[in-house]
């Protein structure tokens, strides 16, 4: 069992101020408590990330202001169990000057989606299935939305880093601007950049993130794991899955990737039911599999959207399945025995 760990270890190892046996009693504590790893990890992810790090400011109005953001001056009968141990550790963080200050803040802005920004102030943009769109943020990125996929973002980027987070699958256009990072927040995955232009692809149904790079370069992280980032160049992708870091970027056909602005899109060896996935995204469709364990079956195909019983086609004539099309239900059926 590992020793405890107050907030001032806490403190001293996340400004690399610790000894080597300090540093291994709260590498211990760590092992044995993933919310705090993933806490700390968080920190160290956005301090390594984020440019707003590396300046200098008021430092009593800075903490002010991150505590009234983050709830961490909040009575302990109004914190949760993982807060009431986080809060004396920021207490004892601030101690240590700028460079600590700074750490707080970054953990702040990492939080921005649901700590900085009040309800008021963040945007939803949200493709209903059947849909897409393109779409420009405050700052001048442009972004393109597939059906059914849902972006949310603050009404106007007045803090140092520019966050926004995605669920489904984007193209992403960012206006450059060196001095605030453009943070895509995913469910897997965090995607750090200044100015570039990339896909990403983060449906929740397919439990990873995928990222490939058009323009500039694109630094991918697991979420809570700054340790885990790799550098994606133009013409590369990577990806991450769920307690997975990120793979080492492959060169790919970043047109494949972003095939889906045409209304088509290539599938490489991906389970069927990925692919009636994205059919019932594009046309605003259901489908129903009669037999749950076709649903794995992995196929090769390209599809073009113009057409729903043309892509329906393909499919079935890759399989032993037929389908029937009653309104916007769709059933495909089997001759195996489920």
């Amino acid at each position: 069992m590992s020793e405890p760990v107050d907030s001032n270890l806490l403190a001293c190892y996340l400004s690399d101020e610790c000894s080597a046996e300090e540093r291994a009693q709260v590498e211990d504590a760590l092992a044995a408590d993933p919310a705090l790893r993933r806490k700390v990890g968080q920190l160290r992810t956005v301090w390594h990330a984020s440019p707003v790090c590396e300046q200098t400011t008021d430092l009593d109005g800075q903490w002010h202001q991150i505590a009234q953001r983050t709830g961490i001056g909040q009575s302990p009968a109004d914190q949760g169990p993982l807060d009431r141990h986080i809060a004396p550790l920021f207490s004892a963080i601030r101690r240590y000057a700028a460079v600590a200050v700074f750490l707080i803040a970054c953990f702040a802005t990492y939080h921005g989606i649901s700590s900085i920004y009040t309800a008021s102030e963040r945007v939803t943009l949200q493709k209903q299935n059947g849909e897409h769109t393109q779409h420009t943020l405050s700052d001048g990125t442009m972004v393109w939305l597939d059906a059914g996929s849902t972006l949310r973002y603050p009404d106007g980027f007045t803090d140092d880093t520019r966050i926004v987070s995605l669920s489904g699958e984007a193209y992403f256009s960012v206006a450059s601007d060196s001095s605030k990072l453009f943070l895509v927040q995913a469910e897997y995955g965090q995607i750090t950049v200044t100015g570039t232009a990339f896909n990403v692809r983060a449906w929740p149904n397919e439990k990873k993130t995928i990222v490939a790079v058009a323009e500039g370069q694109v630094v991918l992280t697991a979420k809570g794991d700054a340790s885990s980032a790799v550098s994606i160049n133009p013409g590369h992708s990577s990806s991450v899955a769920v307690n997975s870091s990120p793979s080492t970027p492959r060169p790919t056909d970043v047109l494949r990737h972003t095939a889906w602005m045409q209304r088509k899109a290539y599938f490489d060896n991906v389970p069927l039911s990925d692919i009636l996935s994205q059919l019932e995204r594009w046309y605003n469709v259901q489908c129903t599999l009669d037999n749950a364990s076709v649903a794995q079956e992995r196929l090769t195909i390209q599809l073009d959207a113009h057409s729903l019983d043309n892509a329906l086609h393909l499919v079935t004539k890759l399989t032993d399945l037929q389908y029937e099309r009653v309104g916007d239900h769709i059933t495909l059926t089997s001759e195996r025995t489920p």
